[in-house]
């Protein structure tokens, strides 16, 4: 994979801006979030969500079609998210002109992926994984969470200075049970129960999003306790 030169025009720009406001509010202030879009231009968006915020990695584990992929990564970049890691792709050459068509402007996340043979490795720097699922797991493992309730336990965790990665399985079969057991949650995305299946890039929107809410609560909290302080 291509690794990213940090310090390119885009980071600079990025950290002068970061420079003179507080990052953590940029999302929630209209005003900020304004000027942010008037200073970066769509291409930088991958350097301005990498320095402004702190985010779970997003791993897929045996995907299969390099579009599915590419759309991750756009869903990814859509709520601040540029860290993903990639478990034994289907396709060897998955980083093709199909997945760059269906990143649209998150092809520095998919330049930027990692692949790995095996997710123990994958996994090895987490401190704690989640694993999604969409039907019932005989496990030793809490109950599946909802999305909403995992996205509160991750903004904890990142706010605690700790690692967090949630794994999404194959379009065909999702995760085996091998797989399952290397997380310590689960989390399953409540859908109609007769049309319950997600695209994955779906389903790694709906985690990107409410993890995008749960940080940006923390974040104000934060504020606020420093504004007392």
């Amino acid at each position: 994979s291509a690794v990213m030169n940090i310090e390119k025009p885009s980071y600079r720009k990025v950290r002068d801006f970061l420079s003179r406001i507080d990052s953590a509010v940029i999302a929630t202030d209209s005003t900020l979030a304004q000027q942010a879009r008037n200073v970066f231009s769509k291409e930088d968006a991958y350097a301005f969500s990498r320095e402004a915020y702190t985010g779970p990695v997003v791993l897929l584990v045996r995907p299969h079609l390099p579009q599915n992929i590419g759309s991750v990564a756009r869903s990814m970049l859509n709520f601040g998210l540029t860290e993903l890691r990639i478990v034994r792709p289907d396709d060897a050459r998955w980083l093709c002109d199909d997945a760059l068509a269906t990143a649209t402007g998150a092809r520095e996340i998919l330049e930027n992926a990692v692949v790995y043979d095996d997710l123990r490795a994958a996994v090895a720097d987490m401190h704690t994984v989640y694993a999604t699922t969409a039907r019932f797991r005989d496990t030793n493992k809490p109950e599946p969470l909802v999305p909403r309730e995992a996205a509160e336990q991750i903004a904890a965790s990142i706010g605690a200075g700790r690692k967090v990665g949630i794994l999404f399985g194959s379009e065909r079969n999702g995760l085996s049970n091998d797989e399952v057991d290397v997380a310590h949650e689960l989390v399953c995305i409540p859908s109609n129960m007769m049309f319950g299946s997600l695209n994955l890039s779906h389903a790694v929107m709906v985690l990107a999003y409410e993890c995008w809410l749960a940080l940006l609560a923390l974040s104000e909290k934060r504020a606020a306790q420093r504004a007392r302080a």
